[in-house]
């Protein structure tokens, strides 16, 4: 029954709080101020990234993911498990990217050369982070349905672990029935943050494009470029659902 007593939902929120207290739950530091200027952030947490394509939203992923997931930075992170939906990017590509920037070779000299001894320690060591069992990938592009039940079982496979994070890289490109990609996309939303209200360890990182009005807007020493609520691609569920949102911008432009 959905409906509950005011006094069963506030004593469960008092015994949540009470943990926290205790030690017995830590909140997850994310090596960034404008999220952790309260301490860390907190499990049941949606998180979402925009910004225009080359904008870095995949890189300040992939940095999110290492910062989270670092014994030094989070000392439960042990015990996390991290899943990526990388629907954009392939895995080979993703790690062409993680070996550039740990070796500084070109893509062109990954390819064509062999690894230096040394090279082969820095690689020795990526590797054995990626492989401690406590990440996952998927990359084959799944309707909204599908995506959740995907996630639901393997949330629910994992409940006991402390943390169990979920990233979509990125939103637009999961699978919609009948063309119709908004509504994909609000269903999918929906239905995560169904899941985040469900399970007490789970949180949410969804990356996703800035609309391309933004890139109209650019002019010579002005801040009409700047990215506001409505830059976000599909944004009135995914804004509303969101506990932190932050955008990304190329300086360049």
């Amino acid at each position: 029954m959905p409906i509950q007593p005011l006094e069963e939902v506030l004593n469960e929120t008092l015994l949540t709080l009470g943990k926290y207290q205790n030690g017995n739950v830590f909140q997850i530091k994310t090596n960034r101020p404008w999220l952790d200027h309260q301490n860390g952030i907190t499990p049941k947490s949606f998180i979402t990234i925009f910004g225009a394509s080359f904008g870095g939203k995949s890189t300040e992923l992939e940095n999110l993911k290492a910062d989270i997931m670092d014994v030094n930075i989070n000392p439960e992170a042990k015990d996390y498990v991290w899943v990526s939906n990388s629907f954009e990017m392939t895995n080979f590509a993703t790690t062409m990217r993680d070996v550039k920037k740990l070796t500084k070779l070109s893509f062109g000299e990954i390819l064509k050369k062999p690894f230096t001894e040394e090279e082969k320690l820095i690689l020795g060591e990526y590797k054995s982070k990626k492989i401690d069992g406590r990440f996952f990938v998927n990359q084959v592009p799944l309707s909204a349905e599908e995506f959740l039940k995907e996630t639901g079982q393997f949330v629910l496979q994992h409940k006991n672990k402390k943390l169990v994070v979920l990233d979509l890289d990125h939103v637009a490109l999961l699978r919609a029935k009948n063309d119709n990609k908004k509504l994909a996309i609000d269903d999918m939303v929906e239905g995560l943050n169904a899941l985040k209200n469900k399970f007490d360890n789970f949180l949410v990182v969804l990356l996703t494009q800035a609309n391309r009005s933004v890139l109209g807007r650019l002019k010579e020493k002005s801040n009409e470029s700047r990215l506001r609520r409505d830059d976000i691609y599909m944004s009135d569920t995914l804004y509303h659902v969101s506990d932190y949102v932050y955008g990304l911008q190329n300086a360049n432009y």
